[in-house]
């Protein structure tokens, strides 16, 4: 079996390395072609690549897709981890109607809650090119599902399998030595008890950072404080408020509170860390894996702005309202749309009362079982850990490291 894997950037080498790990240990001709920049590339100067020997990428079969690569096959399989962007968008068009191979797409968000952005998500995957996807790798039933509700049309492509990322979890515990030089990278006393705080790009980011700022004003000579943003997040210029660019390097302007970017440093972290804040989704399911103690803010912020209509026509912090800031004008560009009306359309208001209350179930009833919810008193500081499972088998219907293996098994029947 010849398969291909493309990650475009580092976020999507993580969840398919195991992956390709898996195909190559069973002698299957698995070619990984990936690139450690944390923003997507569309230079082939940052590409590396894993095959079981090598090979001359000037001679073989020529993918202008791949920036004018040649591989040293036709794939059976073309194995993407996002389908709605440039590079993988002619990717999948070249592959499906030069090469005629079958083209795989790995979910790697787990929507736990209904908001707009993922009926417009929905749309898109809907259109033409990444349409052409001949099968789903999804993590769990209720995500699929999710999906379905938010508009997906083909489902009946989609085969649970899991989530292959932290196939590999227990395997890459980090040891004492890697946990030392953590502490000194960022200066953290290794006698204090951690915490680590999750970014997000959501309509809800501002209300997180003031209650962010809150308890690192009253607790952040207590304990260690990080705050993991997104890779480009103090480039980005909405947030300008919150970082300082000095000759030195990135500084987060909410004082006590360590700032980190790196996704290599994350699996230290969660690790080290006792305590993990932030909204549910699918950076906490690392940590939730883990049996951590795991603080929910949803209960905290006005989340019901997810499905509030009003919200597409008001400049925000969002990274889905695009370079406006304003999110009608960002969908409205992507699907070439004249009118809101059109953009209404899409969505359907009626869904959103829906997913109002999908999210009101899920919130008061899932993530206050499963989660410690956060308060202004910090009181969750000293409250124990909660049983997982019931939150675990939404993101993942497994949770056993061995998603991979699925992954291979499924494509061994497919072919």
């Amino acid at each position: 079996m010849n398969i291909l894997l493309f990650a475009s950037d580092k976020k999507y080498v993580n969840y398919l390395k195991n992956v390709h790990e898996e195909l190559f240990n069973r002698n299957h001709n698995s070619f990984f072609l990936y690139t450690e920049s944390e923003l997507t590339s569309t230079d082939l100067s940052n590409y590396s690549y894993h095959y079981n020997k090598e090979v001359d990428l000037t001679k073989g079969i020529l993918s202008k897709s791949l920036f004018n690569l040649h591989l040293p096959f036709v794939p059976d399989f073309v194995f993407l981890a996002r389908e709605r962007w440039q590079p993988e968008q002619n990717i999948i068009k070249e592959f499906k109607e030069v090469f005629g191979s079958k083209v795989v797409l790995l979910e790697v968000n787990s929507n736990l809650i209904q908001v707009y952005e993922s009926v417009l998500e929905m749309y898109s995957r809907n259109q033409y090119p990444q349409n052409m996807c001949d099968y789903y790798f999804e993590h769990s039933d209720f995500v699929l599902q999710n999906r379905v509700d938010a508009g997906f049309e083909n489902s009946s492509k989609s085969i649970i399998v899991g989530n292959p990322k932290y196939d590999d979890l227990m395997d890459n515990k980090p040891s004492k030595k890697v946990i030392d030089k953590f502490n000194k990278k960022y200066d953290l006393n290794s006698n204090k008890e951690k915490i680590l705080w999750f970014s997000n790009q959501s309509l809800t980011r501002d209300e997180c950072l003031d209650l962010l700022r809150n308890f690192a004003k009253t607790h952040g000579d207590e304990y260690e404080i990080l705050y993991k943003a997104f890779p480009n997040e103090p480039n980005e210029p909405r947030y300008s408020d919150y970082f300082n660019h000095t000759d030195n390097g990135v500084e987060f302007n909410i004082p006590k509170v360590t700032l980190f970017t790196d996704d290599d440093d994350l699996l230290t972290a969660v690790h080290l860390c006792d305590t993990h804040i932030g909204i549910i989704s699918s950076v906490l399911y690392f940590p939730l894996l883990l049996g951590k103690k795991v603080v929910s803010l949803n209960m905290s912020t006005t989340y019901d702005n997810y499905t509030n209509l009003d919200m597409l026509y008001r400049k925000s912090s969002d990274m889905a309202a695009g370079e406006t800031g304003v999110a009608a004008d960002f969908w409205k560009r992507v699907f070439n749309l004249n009118s809101d009306e059109e953009l209404l359309d899409i969505i359907n208001p009626k869904r959103m009362e829906e997913f109002k209350k999908h999210n009101d179930n899920v919130i008061s009833s899932i993530f206050a079982r499963n989660t410690i919810m956060w308060d202004d008193e910090f009181k969750f500081l000293k409250k124990d850990i909660v049983d997982n499972k019931e939150l675990l088998n939404l993101f993942d219907n497994f949770n056993d490291g061995e998603a991979s293996k699925r992954i291979a098994n499924e494509l061994e029947k497919l072919l």
